[in-house]
């Protein structure tokens, strides 16, 4: 009879014995930083497979710091934040993973400033042939890059790109168009033009003709094309057309543009 008592009063102080505290590489559900909640303790990697999963992004950002606490399963949950959606997922991913030396890691951010801005966006749409939109694209990236609102931004902002977004830009557009586009493929231009023309004034004249930003002046007194006309002929667009960044952008951006040091140099 006392054996029995015994393991009456041992189950029953187990039920009301405090749950343990987490430990530092634990992951913790609840409703957010910050915030009153009940947390459920999960130990190991599905915890935090759970956390990316939750709508509260304070707790998806949460888990994405743990993430890295379990070696190589965790960096791969961690490499697809770099193109997510959400830019403050993004922007975790980049700042916990932009020191790490791994193959895998350094490839998948070969596309970003050391801002932390992603051109791989950018990239994807000059690969499938989307100039209009990536060109639309590279113009909010650049108003990021230089930390002007984008609908503020314009030809004078450009002096202020840094110099590695302006190489990442060109490199893309370069590669993904056979170097049909690019900042580079526009200095080419540019340079012709300026020596077949001494005068200022015919040089931008000469340029606009043969990027398409002009009509020709053989045909009719020549005048400069609106952006919407210069989309529009996107397709079939001839060498140099793009970036064109849109109106209130234009030759000037150009002159500007040739201050930068070339991709490679």
């Amino acid at each position: 009879m006392v054996d029995m008592d015994k393991e009456k009063t041992k189950r029953l102080s187990m039920s009301f014995a405090v749950p343990p505290s987490p430990r530092s590489d634990d992951a913790v559900l609840g409703q957010g930083i910050g915030q009153e909640f009940q947390a459920a303790i999960l130990g190991g990697l599905e915890a935090v497979k759970q956390n990316l999963r939750s709508k509260n992004a304070s707790t998806r950002i949460a888990a994405l710091r743990s993430a890295l606490n379990y070696g190589q399963p965790g960096l791969e949950l961690v490499l697809p934040y770099l193109n997510s959606p959400v830019e403050e997922l993004q922007q975790t991913a980049y700042e916990l993973l932009k020191e790490r030396q791994e193959p895998q890691v350094r490839f998948a951010l070969q596309y970003f400033s050391t801002q932390g801005i992603n051109y791989t966006p950018l990239r994807k749409l000059l690969k499938v042939g989307k100039w209009a939109e990536a060109d639309q694209l590279t113009r909010r990236l650049m108003a990021r890059a230089t930390q002007t609102p984008v609908e503020q931004m314009r030809g004078q902002q450009v002096k202020h790109l840094p110099q590695e977004d302006y190489q990442l830009i060109d490199r893309v557009w370069c590669e993904e168009s056979q170097q049909r586009f690019g900042f580079s493929v526009q200095r080419q231009i540019w340079q012709k033009a300026c020596a077949w023309r001494w005068h200022r004034g015919e040089a931008w004249c000469v340029f606009g003709e043969r990027v398409g930003w002009r009509t020709p002046s053989l045909l009719r007194e020549g005048q400069w094309k609106s952006y919407e006309e210069i989309l529009a002929q996107a397709h079939h667009a001839p060498r140099g057309c793009f970036p064109h960044l849109g109106p209130t952008f234009g030759i000037y951006t150009v002159e500007a543009l040739m201050n930068f040091k070339p991709v490679g140099s």
